[in-house]
Order: structure tokens, then sequence, then C-alpha cells
């Protein structure tokens, strides 16, 4: 009740010192109140209008009722346009009760980024041009600097984030932090996209939940990943091989066809058969991953060999390769069927590994780097 009380003799000294070019209803001028700033209309009674089914609204909502964010004049809150570097670093000094003002006469960010580097949220020459988007890691290294607490065991959740070992080594701790504390969950798929561009709606989640510790949720451990096969563990010493032999069973395990799960004395194999065909020298496509580190050519540690190109055989090694792969798999799925039945051989990089497509008469193989 006081709340709103409040709120309403806000509005009353608000609109009496606000000449309005047309005339609101009371109903209208109940329903707006026009920020600090003077420049953007957050609505009361209603959500903004690009608010109604979008998954941040409660800590947007939460943002708004501390008065630490603001929407636009036409009536949005536009939660996934980019935040910049500047814009994130005003929010941060804000909503922990700061707020030294706009600078005048230069940089209007200028007290907010002095005041940041202060507290110690932002060390010398990390950030050239403050006005850039700022990224999801440079966001979590912010956020975790200003943490009172030390999250419990954060150094184990780097098996919980798929795309860990992308993530510059620079962020890498920050990030950890921020994942352990609750404060950040990962995106679809698990990976947490470090140079992703964040955006208002990240922004202002993350916030949320450094201010407020009851929001967070703390998740659990991801343990080691392993190799599996008929419940015994294949001992194999690179960690990257795990990943992607998993990456890999995985797609077969999407499709409904036969599969067969062999275990050789220093490789673990998968091999795919048509209709149930349990012969393995039958097999049409296998894939394969050394447990021991060095010994198939020393740069490669994974292989898909395919030697019956059938459309099944084709789907599957996209599949694989866009697992491994996400962002190159179609130059080199390409690449591959170039190069079927010619005996050439072409090699590259993406993804951070290397890869190799090499072409025999009976059989194609691409060869996979690890990381």
């Amino acid at each position: 009740m006081k709340k709103t009380i409040a709120l309403i003799l806000v509005f009353c000294m608000i609109f009496s010192s606000v000449a309005m070019a047309e005339p609101l209803s009371t109903g209208e001028k109940i329903k707006k109140i026009v920020s600090k700033a003077g420049d953007t209309i957050v609505s009361i009674v209603e959500k903004f209008s690009d608010m109604k089914d979008h998954w941040s609204t409660q800590w947007v909502e939460e943002l708004l009722e501390k008065d630490v964010i603001s929407g636009y004049l036409d009536g949005t809150f536009k939660p996934d346009r980019a935040i910049s570097r500047s814009e994130f670093t005003k929010l941060l000094i804000v909503a922990q009760g700061e707020d030294p003002g706009v600078f005048e006469g230069g940089h209007w960010a200028k007290n907010y980024i002095e005041k940041a580097m202060k507290e110690g949220y932002i060390e010398s020459g990390e950030f050239a041009d403050i006005d850039k988007n700022i990224t999801r890691a440079e966001m979590a290294r912010m956020i975790a600097r200003a943490m009172e607490e030390e999250p419990e065991n954060w150094g184990k959740y780097k098996n919980n984030i798929a795309d860990f070992e992308q993530i510059s080594t620079e962020y890498r701790e920050y990030v950890l932090r921020v994942y352990a504390a609750g404060i950040v969950k990962g995106l679809p798929g698990g990976t947490f996209s470090p140079q992703k561009t964040a955006s208002r709606a990240e922004a202002s989640t993350m916030l949320v939940k450094l201010l407020d510790t009851d929001e967070r949720e703390i998740p659990e451990v991801v343990e080691e990943p392993k190799i599996v096969i008929d419940g015994e563990e294949i001992a194999v010493e690179r960690k990257d091989t795990v990943v992607v032999f998993n990456q890999a069973l995985s797609v077969f395990d999407e499709n409904d066809n036969f599969k067969l799960v062999y275990n050789n004395h220093d490789t673990v194999s998968i091999f795919y058969m048509p209709e149930g065909e349990e012969s393995i020298y039958e097999n049409i496509l296998c894939f394969y991953s050394d447990t021991d580190e060095g010994t198939f050519e020393h740069k490669f540690d994974n292989n898909i060999v395919v030697n019956s190109y059938t459309d099944e055989t084709k789907k599957i090694t996209k599949d694989i390769l866009k697992k491994i792969y996400p962002k190159g798999y179609e130059k080199i799925y390409k690449q591959f069927i170039e190069k079927i039945d010619t005996g050439e051989e072409v090699s590259g990089k993406s993804d951070g590994r290397t890869y190799r497509v090499k072409s025999w008469p009976t059989e194609t193989s691409i060869s996979i780097g690890g990381k």
C-alpha cells in the first residue's frame, strides 16, 4: 500500500512539472512514469509489448522495480538487443546503489567507467573501445569481480560447459566462478558461447542474480566424461578423445539402424551397418578414436571412414562433423563429397581442430585433430 501511494506521489510530482503536448486521461497517467533519465517510459500496470512471453520477464521486472534499467519511448524493452560495455558498466554500478551520474564534456559513461575501475570491475587496458558490444565472457568477468563470495568447488564445473575449451584462458576462471555461483547458465546444448554478444535480457538476469542470492540456482557438478561400453569404462588418456567419441556416439544413438560399439586394443570404434548386419567386415561406415595418444599419425586422434556412399552414410557423416565442427562442418563435408574416389587429399583447420580429408579407391576418411 505504501509503495502504491509513493508511486502515485512520484507520478503527481513528475506530471505537474512536465508539459505534455497532448492531455492524457487519468487512467493513462497512472499507467506511465517518466524515468529519471527522462527519455524512457516505464509501464507500471502493463508489461512492455515485447516482454509478454519473453524468458527474461521476471528478471527485467526486478531491475525495473529497483530503477536500474528502463524501457524505450515506443513502449518496448528490446530484451534481445545487444548491450555495450559502457551501458553494462553503468548498470553494474547503479545496481549496487551508486550513481555517479552522466559525465558532461566528454564520454557520457566516464564517471561509471572510473567507478568500475576503482572497484576493480575493470582493469586498465581491458576495454580499448568502451562503446563496443560486450561479450558474454567480458560480462562474466565483471560480474565475477563484483561478487563478494567465493563459490565452492568452482574449478570442478568445467565439465558442465560443453565449449569450455573454446573459452580464452583469460576468462575461464571468471566464467567458472559465475557458473558455480548460479549466476549464469549455459545456452541450449550446454555451451557458454563466450564470444557471443550479450543482450539486455542476459545482462538483466545476471545482475539480479548477482544482487539476490535467493534467485540463484547452484548447478550440480557434471562428472568427468567417460567412454563406457557394455558397462565397462574404457581407459583413455586424452579427454578430448572421450568428448569427440561421445559426440559421434550420440549421432549413432539418434539413428534407428543397427550400430555396433567395439573395443579393440588401442581403439574404440563405432561401426554402422544397415539392416542389422553384424559382421564388422561388412561395415559401410565406422568411426574410431585412438585411446593411446599419438598412435594415429600423431596429429589425428579420431577418424571417420566411409566405404559405401549411400544417402544414409553421407547423412551420418555430416551429422558427426556437425557435432565436432559446429562452425565449419559444411565446408569439410563439401570437401568430403568432392574428394570421394578421387585419391586426393585436403587438410585444414576449423573450430580449433585440424582435419584431413583423404580418399582411396574404396573408401574416404576424415581424420580429426584434437584440441
